[in-house]
């Protein structure tokens, strides 16, 4: 595990700050023009993603109620 974490670590300083940026709006350029020449099916991603998101959240939302409800109840069923 350390030695993965140096790798990443190594990786990110063998570029500048100059170089991370140019690499990073290079490939949203390539993004935005892949976005524009397909635009139906980045809309179909986007709504994909988008379902995946609320239904995260739907899922979150459950569990930390399901998770107060259990501890209600083990503290109405505990002795003082």
């Amino acid at each position: 595990m350390h030695s993965s974490l140096q790798n990443i670590v190594g990786r990110i300083r063998a570029r500048t700050q100059a170089q991370w940026k140019a690499l990073f709006l290079e490939r949203y350029e390539l993004l935005r023009s892949l976005v524009r020449e397909h635009g139906e099916i980045a809309a179909v991603v986007g709504f994909g993603l988008g379902i995946g998101i609320v239904l995260f959240f739907k899922l979150f939302v459950f569990l930390a109620v399901v998770a107060a409800l259990a501890y209600s109840l083990i503290m109405l069923i505990a002795k003082e």
